[in-house]
């Protein structure tokens, strides 16, 4: 199976001495319990010095490694360990990545009630995720209303999703960018945050001009939190 962009010479580029050395010392000892591929994602435990095994994700397109992402608290220069030895496995020995469905595929093989118990076992045993689960819902597409007069009332709606969903994107794209990718992970997310909102205002559901400022006041606050945590 082969993973493009993965060789061991990305790895070392991506990676310092110490954690390239580690790395290979995991990957020798056989450190690495489940390796598996759904897509573009490679998921992986990896066995550490703590009693639950460390979580690696790695994305990837047809250019290369996209992003990637370990559960251990590394934060330093370059890849950690548990993915150095995640993608020398995957160089050294695709054979042993177990093919997975996507989550789309998996999704398709559910109807309506199942994947309603789907989500309410996840919010059961994961209650934080209700969060992510509520903004989304915020944020679907509305149906396109019935031609009509033009209205010049403005009615006013909760802005707290787009603030939400614009800091999400900011606080993901920070662990982006620590984890070495070299694409921009905020314009377009932050583009489709911005063309939401306009929608909603020209289907007259919208922001009113006393609310446009949610998103410009997200980026804003988020860099003031930033700033006031330098530990984040």
């Amino acid at each position: 199976m082969s993973i493009p962009g993965i060789s061991e010479a990305i790895i070392r580029h991506n990676s310092n001495a110490s954690s390239y050395s580690r790395g290979e010392e995991y990957y020798r000892r056989g450190a690495i319990a489940d390796l598996k591929k759904r897509g573009n994602l490679i998921q992986a435990e990896i066995e550490g010095s703590e009693i639950t095994p460390y979580q690696v994700s790695i994305r990837f397109d047809a250019g290369g490694i996209t992003s990637a992402c370990c559960t251990c608290p590394y934060d330093y220069d370059g890849w950690c360990k548990h993915i150095v030895a995640t993608l020398l496995s995957c160089s050294r020995q695709s054979e042993i990545i177990e093919e997975r469905p996507t989550l789309e595929q998996l999704l398709n093989r559910l109807d309506i009630l199942q994947t309603q118990r789907l989500l309410q076992e996840l919010v059961e045993n994961r209650p934080e995720i209700i969060d992510d689960i509520d903004e989304f819902v915020s944020l679907i597409d509305l149906p396109k209303p019935q031609t009509k007069q033009p209205s010049t009332r403005q009615s006013k709606i909760d802005t707290s999703p787009f603030r939400s969903h614009v800091k999400r994107i900011l606080r993901d794209g920070l662990k982006e960018l620590e984890y070495g990718t070299e694409d921009d992970p905020f314009t377009d997310d932050l583009l489709a945050v911005i063309e939401k909102a306009r929608e909603l205002a020209e289907n007259g559901d919208g922001i009113s001009r006393r609310n446009d400022s949610a998103i410009p006041d997200a980026i804003s606050s988020f860099g003031k939190s930033r700033r006031g945590d330098v530990c984040g």
